[in-house]
């Protein structure tokens, strides 16, 4: 048995929202007599980061549910306010001399801004007399960042190669989810509550507390067994059949378990271990859930871009040569997207399931994506920033990645010429309607042959454009901007 270290030790949670394979609470709690934990609201923060109203809602109402998981091991769970992260380090620090903590757990992000906090808070923390001990780990990718790297010991910028080495390190790693700590003999309220922080540190979980509208996040699992139990489901009845339904809107075939990954109340280890308990070996899956698995690999890749590329977090592009393209930028244009109200039926579609649910299908987030980029010439980064501002799985590097890739300025991206046509988008994808019809109400006795068209033969609001004529006009764009840089040697 590990001989206890510390005597009080402090886990600071932040996107890791689990009792299950945490590598900062498992530690704490192997290394240490008593835990206590510590959560941080920052509103000024999250508005900085354009945290949506339904992820704050979804992590409000997972920090109640893991209170209760912590205190069944004799961990008290204290969640406090700190507007931004120059305050959350005065909070930290006050929890961590108020509470005389000789060790400091957490799980590292990989964000610009997260990455200086850790950093100036280690600094603070060794200036303190007493000089607690300071722990990070790695959770948020099944294979840490810079681990992966090609033959000139450089991060890949294409992804094929980056899941080859993936799973080729994968096999000889192999991979294990740490299981739940075991009980404390001490529980932690018998030293947090008795020394008070100052007043304006305290916080509620009462949802009128937080800076979210109370129940957006209602539709979604927040207790660990149910969030396992819709793991289990869909690894063992649904990733069989991802490959070939995973496009299609209308139905009901992907994991939904996006928003667990973005706050942490599962790993993406868990999902591994999962899909290979189910199925066999990550090289010896079935397309299904081999499809599936690469989707977590897309995760990891971006994530891992991140880390090498850290400019992508500060509103750049990731190819620099795409970072002065002359964007028309018609905000009128933009706020039609944002409504919905483009007169394109699929893109509309899409659109009003993101601001109704704060979700939206993959193979849609593709599409409206383009149609921004593309058919509008709207600069990427103002559709990054609305994706983050309604998604309840808003995560930077994933979002980030994909928007680039949309607009061609980022890894692996499309040639700028690939342009998603909405009309055939949708005939492919939501053939008989269905998902349309869903969303857009007024389309319910809309001809399936008429459906698809902008506008609706008539049926529907007029198109805001011309694919045609936008798709030409895009092209001129991008290729105007290549001859300039050309020119500009």
């Amino acid at each position: 048995m590990t001989t206890k270290t510390f005597k009080r030790a402090l886990v600071w949670f932040r996107r890791d929202l689990r009792v299950l394979d945490n590598p900062a609470l498992s530690q704490a709690c192997e290394l240490s007599k008593s835990v206590v934990a510590v959560f941080v609201v920052s509103p000024v923060q999250w508005q900085k980061h354009h945290k949506s109203a339904i992820q704050i809602d979804f992590t409000r109402r997972r920090l109640l549910a893991l209170k209760s998981e912590l205190s069944e091991l004799n961990i008290d769970l204290k969640v406090l306010i700190a507007d931004d992260f120059n305050q959350q380090l005065d909070c930290v620090l006050d929890c961590v001399e108020s509470w005389q903590i000789d060790a400091v757990f957490s799980n590292r992000e990989y964000e610009v801004d997260e990455v200086n906090r850790d950093q100036q808070f280690l600094k603070l923390l060794r200036q303190t007399p007493a000089k607690p001990a300071c722990y990070s780990y790695e959770e948020r990718c099944i294979i840490p960042p810079g681990q992966i790297v090609n033959g000139s010991h450089a991060p890949y910028k294409v992804f094929t190669p980056f899941s080859k080495n993936w799973l080729k390190q994968l096999a000889t790693m192999g991979w294990h989810c740490l299981a739940k700590p075991n009980k404390l003999a001490i529980h932690s309220n018998t030293f947090a509550s008795a020394a008070e922080l100052a007043e304006h540190w305290h916080c509620s979980l009462a949802a009128e507390d937080w800076p979210a509208a109370e129940g957006l996040s209602k539709d979604y699992a927040v207790a660990t067994p149910d969030i396992l139990a819709q793991l289990r489901t869909f690894a063992r009845e649904q990733s069989q059949d991802y490959q070939q339904q995973r496009d299609f809107p209308a139905l009901d075939n992907t994991s939904k378990l996006s928003p667990h990954l973005a706050i942490g109340s599962l790993s993406a280890k868990q999902c591994l271990a999962r899909l290979c308990h189910e199925h066999g070996a990550p090289w010896e899956l079935a397309e299904g859930p081999k499809t599936w698995l690469n989707e977590l690999i897309w995760r990891e890749f971006y994530c891992h871009v991140m880390v090498a590329w850290p400019h992508v977090c500060m509103n750049q592009a990731f190819n620099p040569r795409y970072q002065q393209i002359q964007w028309p930028n018609d905000s009128l244009l933009f706020d039609k997207w944002c409504q919905g109200k483009t007169g394109f039926p699929l893109v509309d579609a899409a659109m009003r399931q993101l601001n109704q649910t704060g979700w939206m299908h993959n193979r849609l987030r593709m599409i409206v994506a383009s149609f921004l980029s593309k058919d509008l010439m709207i600069d990427w980064r103002w559709g990054e920033q609305y994706f983050m501002s309604r998604l309840i799985d808003g995560d930077l590097s994933a979002n980030n990645g994909g928007w680039q890739w949309a607009a061609s300025t980022g890894t692996d991206a499309a040639p700028y010429f690939r342009i998603f046509n909405p009309e055939t988008q949708s005939k492919r994808f939501d053939g008989s309607g269905l998902f349309i019809r869903r969303f857009i109400p007024e389309l319910a006795d809309c001809p399936t042959a008429l459906l698809h068209k902008a506008g609706a033969g008539g049926h529907y609001i007029a198109p805001i454009v011309d694919h045609g004529e936008r798709r030409q006009m895009s092209l001129a764009l991008y290729k105007d901007h290549h001859e300039q840089l050309a020119q500009a040697g």
